[in-house]
């Protein structure tokens, strides 16, 4: 069943970053407004994101590194282990100085990811913009559609269909179907456009912000 009503979009983050650090990539977050969670709630949407993308990748590294440690026992003989450039090689294996957990935590603030953030947001405005369009002509076509179709029930009746017919065709079926187009091309004027739209404007003032 789907959580699209749960704004908590760590988990989705989480197994997103361990898959990166396990295929051996680095941290990119372009995928965290790739959900339709972001729509309905927004930034709590990528906060949680970010933080789930975090710990599973410093999770994955954490392991990469043990596995690496295990290895290296397993291959070293007793003798070699006593040797000093072995000791040496031992202890920069098990250094964790390139994966200090708050060196990972505060990684979602350096250059490179606020530079992710800012193509996350665009991806956003480039999707959003082009649904504002594409419904923009759906209202303009289901309109010019109406027109056709009065325009051709008006015709029927000059070219000969009996005034019976063509009255309760029109008062059973046409009108309600006026009706209904009507109620729909007001519906996306004014919910589903005003919906786009105001997304639309926040996105554009969290680019301002994030360019600042």
């Amino acid at each position: 069943m789907t959580d699209i009503f749960n704004s908590n979009d760590y988990r989705r983050g989480f197994l997103d970053g361990q898959k990166d650090a396990e295929a051996g990539k680095d941290k990119n977050f372009r995928k965290m407004g790739m959900s339709a969670k972001f729509a309905i709630y927004g930034n709590k949407v990528l906060d949680t994101y970010i933080q789930g993308y975090n710990a599973g990748y410093q999770e994955a590294m954490r392991k990469s590194i043990a596995q690496k440690v295990v290895l290296e026992d397993a291959l070293t003989s007793p003798s070699t282990k006593s040797a000093p450039s072995t000791t040496s090689t031992n202890v920069s294996y098990r250094s964790t100085r390139n994966y200090n957990p708050q060196t990972i935590n505060k990684a979602q603030y350096s250059p490179s990811n606020s530079n992710n953030m800012t193509q996350s947001l665009q991806l956003q405005l480039e999707k959003l913009e082009q649904l504002e369009q594409f419904l923009c002509s759906t209202i303009e076509d289901l309109t010019e559609r109406m027109k056709i179709y009065n325009d051709r029930v008006a015709a029927l009746r000059e070219e000969g269909l009996s005034i019976e017919i063509a009255d309760n065709y029109e008062e059973r079926y046409c009108n309600p179907d006026r009706q209904l187009l009507q109620r729909l091309t007001e519906n996306m004027e004014n919910a589903d456009l005003q919906y786009i739209r105001r997304n639309i404007e926040k996105l554009h003032a969290q680019l301002e912000a994030a360019g600042s």
